[in-house]
């Protein structure tokens, strides 16, 4: 009688094992998705601070040249520099918004001031369901004193 028993009871465990298959399926097509919208907001957070950096850069690269005492640089070379400055990293100049105060006499400050909208690529549509709007308006405001 026992190995009877031992007999009937190998088919329950082997269908109770067979049960138990799809569950480690289900959990992971239920974590999949936030783990791929982490995975995907780290890199699309990562890229707007990298522009972020590059708007920071062209602004002060901008500022140094307007008050640097030399003739030849205008406010017009100094929106080329950080226009060129942005093309190089892949921005867009022409949607940039650039604005440069010139302080008219040394020792009076000069501002550099740049605009510039960044869109979400890959979580814009979660962004925007919360805001409204998948992009953001990266600002930098460089002052330097006129040598």
């Amino acid at each position: 009688m026992n190995t009877q028993r031992s007999r009937s009871l190998i088919p329950r465990l082997l269908r109770l094992r067979a049960s138990e298959a799809g569950q480690s399926l289900v959990e992971f097509a239920l974590v999949a998705p936030i783990l791929l919208l982490l995975i995907l907001g780290t890199v699309d957070m990562a890229r707007a601070w990298n522009a972020f950096q590059v708007v920071t850069d062209a602004a002060r690269e901008g500022a140094r040249n307007v008050v640097i005492d030399d003739p030849q640089i205008d406010s017009d070379s100094a929106r080329a520099i950080v226009e060129n400055a942005l093309a190089r990293a892949r921005l867009d100049p022409a949607s940039a918004t650039i604005s440069i105060a010139e302080g008219p006499l040394r020792g009076d400050p000069s501002t550099v001031q740049i605009e510039y909208p960044y869109t979400f690529r890959w979580i814009g549509p979660v962004i925007a369901w919360f805001t409204g709007s998948n992009q953001v308006t990266l600002t930098s405001t460089i002052t330097m004193r006129n040598e």
